[in-house]
Parts: structure tokens; C-alpha cells; sequence
């Protein structure tokens, strides 16, 4: 999944800055900020014991991580975080 669906992605995200970087995607604090003003209140992640769970299940690369940063799930790169997903309700 990781070769065929979010490779480039990845590279771009880990290994480019500046005008080399093509994917531009917003920070977490600017997200929570638009949901916020919205109208809509963030609301926990209950599945961070079940991502973790599947990392080490499925034997993915050593190098990947999951955290819980201010109440989003993150899933990194060594220490470099690449994606986050967080709940909201309105």
C-alpha cells in the first residue's frame, strides 16, 4: 500500500522544502483552528491502542510510529510526522 498509494507522498514530505516540496498540506494547529471556527469541538481519538496494535501485528517497518499529539492520531516517519487524523462534532 505504502509503494503504490503514498510513496511520493512520503518522499515529498520527508525529503523536500522549499520550492522542491509539491505537497503543501496544512499543520494540525491550522486544521483544529478551521474546525474551530466552524462551529465544530474536537473529540478523543479511541483508537491509538489499536493502531499501534496493527503496526507491530503486521510487522510494518521499524521506522514508523504512532502518537497521540494534542489530541490527533499521528502517524510518522522516524521523528517527523506525516499524517494526523482527528474526530470532531458538531
Amino acid at each position: 500500500m505504502e509503494q503504490f498509494y503514498f510513496a511520493e507522498e512520503i518522499k515529498n514530505i520527508v525529503s523536500c522544502e522549499g520550492p522542491a516540496r509539491v505537497e503543501r498540506h496544512e499543520r494540525v494547529y491550522q486544521w483544529r483552528r478551521r474546525m474551530s471556527r466552524a462551529g465544530f469541538q474536537a473529540a478523543p481519538v479511541k483508537m491509538m491502542a489499536q493502531a499501534k496494535d496493527w503496526l507491530v501485528k503486521n510487522k510494518v517497518c521499524d521506522g514508523y510510529i504512532v502518537i497521540e499529539e494534542k489530541g490527533c492520531l499521528v502517524l510518522g516517519w522516524k521523528s517527523k510526522p506525516m499524517i494526523a487524523a482527528s474526530c470532531w462534532k458538531c
